[in-house]
């Protein structure tokens, strides 16, 4: 064997083992891919099931409830399509059991009293998942544009109901403990959380409630007042009739 042929044979050698590590890269490449697609699309699915389980009633419409369970039912086409392991199947029985709950016009979960700091931080981060859910949804053209829109909207308005349920609920506890100025002001603020989506007919019709709601308290703050002055001017003249017979008291002692 000449030199030549020796070298081409090393040289073939060479790039033979070149192309084996690239097809082997290559192929640990697409490997770690399909694996973190698949990790993306469980975390998904468990996310549009926390939120379908997490967000109170009162914040998620029958409509949002389709939504999520769509986007559920196509994360799991999705994980199919990659050959999992995950239980797919069972979570589509979990999904259609759950779609025909909602079709029989099941409440899904319960209402809820927005009563601390934590709760309302809470509802808003889930309401701020599902918005973006539904708009990568929108974009990816996977719901109607003009059913995905009214929904962005209906949430833009629940992110700042839920502010002003928070305040609501502070001002009745403060009503309940007859300190009105306190739950004047809890009520103004629910009206400024409202301010933004003030348009909204639900909130029109919030805000009004509020108004009212203010007026009242306005009146029995100042009949609240007007009682605590009228106690302590009685008080007072108890105190100066005290001091005063003390004084003939001491007088007639002293004579």
């Amino acid at each position: 064997m000449d030199l030549t042929t020796i070298v081409i044979f090393f040289g073939v050698i060479v790039v033979l083992s070149i192309i084996a590590i690239m097809v082997s890269q290559a192929r640990e490449k697409a490997r770690l891919e399909r694996a973190r697609r698949a990790t993306a699309l469980e975390d998904r699915f468990k996310l549009s099931q926390r939120l379908l389980s997490d967000i109170p009633s009162q914040y998620l419409s029958r409509d949002l409830r389709r939504m999520l369970l769509l986007h559920a039912e196509e994360t799991c086409q999705s994980l199919e399509a990659l050959k999992t392991d995950l239980p797919t199947g069972e979570w589509r029985q979990r999904i259609r059991k759950q779609r025909e709950d909602l079709e029989a016009g099941g409440e899904g979960p319960a209402a809820s009293r927005i009563d601390s700091k934590k709760k309302t931080s809470d509802i808003k981060i889930d309401l701020e998942h599902l918005y973006r859910i539904i708009e990568t949804m929108q974009k990816q053209g996977r719901i109607d544009a003009s059913l995905a829109k009214r929904n962005l909207k209906v949430i833009i308005y629940l992110l700042h109901r839920v502010q002003a349920d928070y305040h609501v609920h502070q001002a009745q506890e403060a009503t309940q403990n007859q300190r009105y100025r306190h739950a004047i002001h809890a009520y103004h603020m629910a009206c400024s959380a409202l301010d933004a989506v003030k348009d909204h007919p639900s909130a029109v019709k919030a805000l009004k409630s509020f108004r009212g709601r203010i007026t009242e308290l306005e009146q029995a703050a100042e009949q609240q007042s007007g009682g605590k002055a009228g106690q302590d001017r009685l008080e007072k003249e108890w105190d100066s009739f005290l001091s005063e017979d003390e004084w003939k008291k001491k007088a007639d002692y002293d004579d």
